[in-house]
């Protein structure tokens, strides 16, 4: 008989074996965890219970038969037994090391050790020990006739992860801790209800038993919880592929009215309360105006879904309104407002409070024409018109000034609504019409000076 032991987060910490005649514990297996859940070190021991003693305080005599090892990720285990095959070298201690190689799924396909054997085919050349391997059905059995095991390892049956990298618990067939849930893989079902779906009151279009969407291939089933990270890419024909990159925890806050260990609280903090498909689209660009110049900005945008299946079906039209898009448009609204009192600053020839004259930009002008010139020596051009122009404007068109100045100001107009000859890109739709409509002015008043 099993019995297991969880913390409050849902997290496995500890694994009996009760002996179903005797009523007691054979072996146990207790697991130390970090803050995320990950198992970092497994206990194990052997009950020395006697007589009329109780089965816990026969927990004696620990050993430490395993440690993680991680990377980003696990990337296998060490135990402090060392394998039958290998025993040490001259520098350390080898064969104590099992890493595990992966699919995309994250199951265990293959287990490599730490020993490198010399090539038989080249001298100069060292290959891995493949110690385990494996194959699986789509729902996670394991396929009869598909398994190996290193001859003389006896030690490495029991490697404790294999499909999804979930860890097997062998004295069941078929079963694996998912966390929340014991899961068959022999069925393709959990053994308990999806809490989402049967408390949630969510997906009533899937069995609370059912197995990632039972879509296994392409889709993995943590705890059925989390928040699931994808990123968004279309294929030839036009449909969607979602790569998953990350699974986080989700923390909210709900209205529970309760005495806290400092005082009453309102609010209390669920660890995830429901499960969320965030589909982040990638490669989106846009230029920024900013009175240095443009600024190409780099960002990607999500979209959440409440389900896989949904996450799939995701279109473009989707992510032309995300909370990124909202952030970019509100940077841009305040770049574009620096720009247009920028802007107006040429109009009323504020340069240290007085209009200044640039003698250069007067003879580019006569050498090359107004068209040709940089744009800094045009707006010299204008900040020194500033003040004829400016009443030019209020007047609506009835004080009129210099030719010159009208053509250089009607220039410097044009190139900064079409973002040509060194003007800033993008102008927001006000400074466009603003600029329209002084073009169209200064056309007026150039057709009465013919």
């Amino acid at each position: 008989m099993l019995r297991f032991m969880y913390d409050a987060s849902g997290h496995r910490t500890g694994k009996l074996l009760i002996n179903s005649t005797t009523g007691r514990i054979d072996r146990g297996d207790l697991y130390w965890r970090d803050a995320q859940g990950n198992a970092l070190v497994v206990e194990q021991y052997r009950s020395q219970q006697e007589e009329g003693e109780h089965p816990y305080v026969a927990m004696k005599d620990l050993e430490t038969i395993e440690y993680s090892i991680y990377g980003s990720s696990r990337l296998g285990i060490k135990k402090d037994t060392v394998t039958e095959t290998y025993q040490a070298d001259e520098l350390s201690t080898r064969g104590t090391r099992q890493y595990e190689l992966a699919n995309h799924l994250g199951n265990v396909m293959v287990t490599v050790g730490d020993y490198k054997q010399a090539d038989t085919a080249d001298e100069d050349l060292y290959a891995s020990l493949v110690l385990t391997a494996q194959d699986y059905y789509p729902f996670g059995m394991q396929m009869p006739g598909r398994k190996y095991i290193l001859e003389g390892n006896s030690s490495l049956n029991g490697y404790r992860y294999s499909f999804n990298g979930k860890e097997d618990d062998s004295e069941v067939a078929g079963q694996q801790d998912y966390g929340v849930r014991l899961y068959d893989s022999r069925l393709g079902r959990f053994k308990s209800a999806d809490p989402i779906i049967v408390y949630g009151k969510q997906y009533p279009e899937l069995s609370p038993y059912q197995f990632a969407s039972n879509t296994p291939v392409q889709a993995i089933d943590l705890d059925g919880l989390e928040r699931y990270n994808y990123t968004r890419k279309l294929d030839d024909q036009g449909n969607v592929i979602l790569e998953l990159q990350s699974v986080e925890d989700i923390y909210e806050n709900v209205f529970d009215p309760h005495i806290g260990k400092d005082g009453v609280r309102i609010w209390r903090k669920v660890k995830n309360p429901k499960q969320v498909h965030r589909v982040w689209q990638q490669g989106t660009t846009i230029i920024i105006r900013h009175h240095y110049g443009p600024v190409r900005v780099y960002y990607d945008e999500h979209v959440d879904y409440a389900t896989y299946e949904a996450a799939q079906k995701s279109k473009d039209e989707d992510f032309k309104s995300t909370s990124e898009d909202n952030q970019m448009i509100f940077v841009n609204a305040l770049n574009g407002a620096a720009d247009e009192a920028m802007q107006n600053s040429y109009s009323r020839g504020i340069s240290g409070g007085r209009a200044t004259v640039n003698p250069k930009a007067k003879l580019a002008v006569a050498a090359k024409g107004v068209s040709n010139i940089g744009f800094k020596e045009l707006q010299a051009l204008v900040r020194a018109d500033s003040k004829a122009m400016d009443a030019f404007f209020k007047s609506k068109g009835s004080v009129v000034p210099s030719k010159e100045a009208l053509l250089n100001y009607k220039e410097l107009a044009t190139r900064m609504l079409n973002g040509t000859g060194g003007a800033y890109q993008r102008v927001t739709e006000a400074a466009a019409k603003l600029h329209t409509e002084r073009i169209e002015m200064i056309n007026d008043a150039l057709k009465s000076l013919k």
